[in-house]
């Protein structure tokens, strides 16, 4: 469980996750030092799953979305995963099942996406900096699911 939200704005782009280890299926987290959230030259990324899918992704170089995908399942990981990928002009989620290529210039996933999504989608809306609106999404899933914890790790880059 967890909450990672992107977002791309005319003035900047920016990823965010949070810092939860919960136990798959159960009512138990800990605070993980471990970040979630990444950046690989211009391109960010935030994982969701086991912290070990999260490690196979951030060790590798590539930034192509389908190579990614190609070297997560060539990883053979036992549990579910997910990728956020975030450029300055797309945003990308990686599976087990595909790569797609979101339409709006925004993305969520983990436990709390619902919330952040929706979140997003009304802040994305607003002229404010892309870091606020990452930073609000993961406040309303901190507020109002058991799936997201503080301290949150935000990204930012600023279109020169």
């Amino acid at each position: 469980m967890t909450l990672i939200v992107g977002v791309i704005t005319k003035t900047g782009y920016a990823i965010g996750g949070d810092s939860g280890a919960f136990e798959d299926g159960g009512d138990v987290y800990s605070i993980a030092r471990n970040t979630k959230v990444w950046a690989k030259g211009d391109v960010l990324i935030g994982g969701a799953g086991s912290f070990r899918s999260i490690e196979v992704a951030k060790s590798y170089n590539e930034t192509e979305p389908n190579q990614i995908m190609a070297h997560m399942l060539k990883a053979e990981l036992q549990d579910d995963w997910s990728l956020l990928m975030v450029t300055r002009k797309r945003v990308y989620e990686i599976s087990p099942h595909g790569v797609i290529e979101l339409s709006d210039p925004y993305g969520a996933i983990g436990g709390g996406s619902s919330i952040g999504l929706g979140a997003l989608a009304v802040l994305s809306k607003l002229e404010i900096q892309p870091r606020h609106i990452v930073s609000e999404a993961l406040e309303a899933g901190y507020s109002h699911s058991m799936k997201c914890a503080k301290p949150f790790k935000i990204i930012n880059k600023v279109n020169e």
